[in-house]
């Protein structure tokens, strides 16, 4: 009996017994002297009972009442739990799905009505299997049963595992689930959180592919320094971009003068476009295309679909015959100037996405420092050739009155610097104003031996008399050359030279190139030809060589300085030195040295061996270089070997050779309990006792992460207690009066 029915019975029996009462009275009050009743007692009997079962009702009324309002204030508490667990539910960005012992699907919340596409009444009593790719299935049915039988009620998965859920859609997206386990009605109910990973997926790759680039690109820029071959650097360049990078062409440019762009190299080489096509950089119809626009403005172009591209219209037809359908032309810069560019090509349309334009800029970046590296240094070793020439010119000019011998030793070191085909010098007789051949090389006949031309004939003769230099591209368009011999033409030249000669203000005769292919000569070729031109006319003075020369060893000084400074700051950067750390401790060094050394010592050396003092470190693993805690005794075995790795990298190095003290020598100490190599006082390199002393100060005096910087007192004290064991003596005191 329920609250609901006890209190009628109650009412009910309550008038039971007030109707009893009243009939038994009214009898009574009929009968009572007339007819007694035997039965009196028993009505009064039934009368007592209705009365008691009465007063049970009350009681068991008022008991019910309050078993009625404690049920209903339970199932209201129920109810605001409930409710407050579904609007957690439905909150959720995190997919939380119920199944049942057979895997039907028993909650589907909004967070997973959202992340896999389908609506609640989609999915209820459906398998989970539709949540997931087949190819997991029958794993996931494997997984469910070890974890409803085993002694976990709970398990995160996702973090070693590749879990992947299905869309209504039919896409696949990685997740992260929590699974717990619980009993309703006896059965035992699975119920997971699962959590949409593909942005964070994303991100990880994201970082792992930044990793490899960077990786990639440290790779390649330690690649580049395996040559100062001009030639041999951009042939690694451009097969590494097709080979590693996945360019379908690749071709090095490099910036002329005369505003056009000459082909250094390509690759692969039966793609011969680059050959195929004229391109400059100046603002001329053949300047418009990507690679002229890129050196112009020092910004990257890029032409995601060459048939699209109105600018590339000019050179579409040999790109569409090689089956190039996009570019992207890469500025090769140095200090602040374009000198040439590095041209990509794809067989695909889009290819050049912005992560691989930003990747391409990187690696454009190292390539142009190293490329303008090779071209100083192969600069200087031309001018070297060159001065080579001019002094064994002069040498024989002066060395000799045979002026054949003379020539013929000109000419001899003019086509093996000019790698022309031949060549010939006519000189001028001052009496009869004629040209007569003196001297030839390269030529198959003897027909220019026999050459006489007044001034007013030929192009030899239009060069002497107004004193000019005279090119002819194709000789085949202009016969005039040929007017003193019709013989000339079987030497099937097609270019020509003339250039006079002229000493001490007068003409002398005139120098005679020619090529059997078409030639169009660099600014650069007709300067070093006017170079020697002038020093076969007149034995003078070539100080204006010898000032290019040293311009040119200045500006290869100064990009090994630059470079062995961008060295040092990758080295403070990698060792997380503190911000200026070699600047310091290079120009403290020197400071002291100029004092100790008394200008008996060489400074630049000391100075390039300061900055490079940790150059070594490049061969430390990360994991030892960059450890955050102590370092056991193997890995300090390890970081002890720096200073040798230091020598083996700059001792190949000649012009760093005489720097090595500080960089090999620096760990050493005046006991000889230092390494490399254990040396002991004297024994140990000047530059490197100096060094020592300056390096234990600025680093002591440096904020570091695991101390602050010391006081300068507590500094003084500490390197005074390190004189006689750690550090020199006599540097320890010069250094501690020079920081008074």
């Amino acid at each position: 009996m329920n609250g609901f029915t006890m209190r009628p019975f109650v009412r009910i029996s309550l008038l039971y017994v007030l109707l009893g009462g009243i009939w038994i009275i009214a009898t009574d009050a009929l009968t009572k002297d007339l007819v007694p009743d035997p039965d009196q007692n028993a009505v009064l009997e039934i009368l007592h009972g209705w009365a008691i079962l009465a007063a049970s009702a009350v009681v068991l009324d008022r008991l019910t009442s309050r078993e009625i309002k404690r049920r209903e204030a339970a199932e209201a508490m129920q109810r605001a739990v409930e409710a407050r667990f579904a609007g957690i539910l439905d909150i959720s960005t995190d997919a939380i799905i119920s199944a049942d012992e057979e895997g039907r699907i028993v909650l589907f919340n909004k967070g997973a009505e959202k992340i896999f596409g389908y609506r609640a009444d989609e999915v209820m009593g459906k398998s989970t299997n539709i949540l997931m790719p087949g190819r997991f299935v029958e794993d996931h049915r494997r997984s469910v049963r070890r974890f409803q039988a085993g002694p976990s009620t709970s398990r995160q998965l996702g973090k070693d595992l590749d879990l992947f859920g299905l869309r209504k859609d039919g896409i696949e997206f990685p997740v992260e689930a929590g699974v717990s386990r619980h009993q309703e009605n006896g059965r035992t109910a699975l119920t997971a959180i699962l959590r949409d990973i593909t942005e964070r997926k994303r991100m990880e790759s994201q970082m792992r592919r930044q990793i490899e680039t960077l990786k990639t690109l440290y790779d390649s820029a330690k690649s580049l320094t395996r040559t100062l071959n001009l030639r041999e650097l951009a042939e690694g360049i451009a097969e590494q971009s097709v080979r590693e990078f996945g360019a379908r062409l690749a071709w090095i440019g490099t910036a002329e003068r005369d505003g056009k762009v000459c082909p250094l190299y390509y690759f692969p080489p039966e793609m011969q476009y680059p050959q195929e096509i004229r391109v400059r950089w100046d603002d001329t119809p053949e300047g418009q295309g990507p690679t002229g626009r890129a050196i112009r403005s020092g910004v990257s172009m890029v032409c995601q679909d060459l048939d699209a591209e109105p600018g590339f219209t000019p050179w579409i037809s040999a790109a569409r015959a090689h089956g190039l359908r996009s570019s992207a032309a890469f500025p090769l810069i140095s200090r602040g100037r374009p000198f040439g560019s590095l041209n990509l090509y794809s067989d695909q349309i889009g290819y050049f996405t912005a992560e691989r334009v930003g990747f391409f800029e990187a690696f454009a970046h190292h390539a142009a420092a190293a490329l303008e590296n090779a071209r100083l240094i192969g600069e200087n070793e031309r001018r070297m050739r060159h001065l080579h020439a001019l002094r064994t010119i002069d040498m024989a000019i002066t060395a000799s009155l045979d002026l054949r011998v003379t020539l013929d030793v000109f000419l001899d070191q003019f086509l093996a610097q000019l790698k022309v085909d031949a060549a010939a010098i006519l000189l001028l007789d001052p009496n009869s104003q004629v040209l007569q051949f003196a001297a030839g090389r390269g030529f198959r006949t003897v027909v220019l031996q026999n050459t006489r031309l007044r001034l007013t004939e030929g192009h030899a003769g239009r060069v002497a008399s107004e004193r000019c230099l005279a090119v002819v591209p194709d000789l085949r368009k202009d016969p005039g050359l040929f007017q003193r011999s019709p013989l000339l033409g079987g030497e099937e030249f097609v270019s020509y030279i003339g250039v006079p000669l002229i000493a001490k203000g007068q003409t002398k005769g005139v120098l005679e190139v020619f090529h059997r292919a078409p030639f169009d000569p660099a600014q650069e070729w007709i300067e070093l030809m006017d170079a020697l031109a002038t020093q076969a006319a007149v034995a003078i003075d070539n100080s204006g060589v010898f000032d290019g020369l040293q311009r040119s060893n200045v500006e290869l000084t100064l990009a090994y300085d630059t470079t062995i400074e961008g060295w040092s700051r990758a080295l403070d950067m990698r060792d997380k030195e503190t911000e200026g750390h070699c600047r310091r401790v290079t120009e403290m060094t020197l400071a002291l040295a100029r004092i100790l050394l008394n200008g008996n010592g060489d400074l630049v050396d000391i100075r390039r061996g300061a900055l490079l003092h940790d150059i070594g470190k490049m061969g430390i693993p990360d994991s030892i270089l960059l450890k955050p805690g102590p370092l056991s005794d193997e890995e300090w075995a390890i970081m002890r070997l720096h200073p040798s790795y230091a020598y083996e990298l700059l001792s190949p190095i000649a012009y760093l050779r005489n720097a090595l003290d500080i960089p090999y020598c620096h760990h050493e100490r005046w006991d000889g309990a230092g390494y490399p190599r254990g040396l002991k006082g004297e024994q140990i390199p000047i530059a490197a006792r100096i060094f020592a002393a300056v390096d234990t100060w600025d680093a002591l005096a440096s904020d570091r992460p695991y101390r602050p910087a010391w006081p300068e007192d507590r500094i003084r004290a500490h390197i005074r207690s390190l004189s006689g064991t750690h550090l020199d003596p006599d540097v320890v005191e010069v250094c501690l009066d020079r920081t008074a």
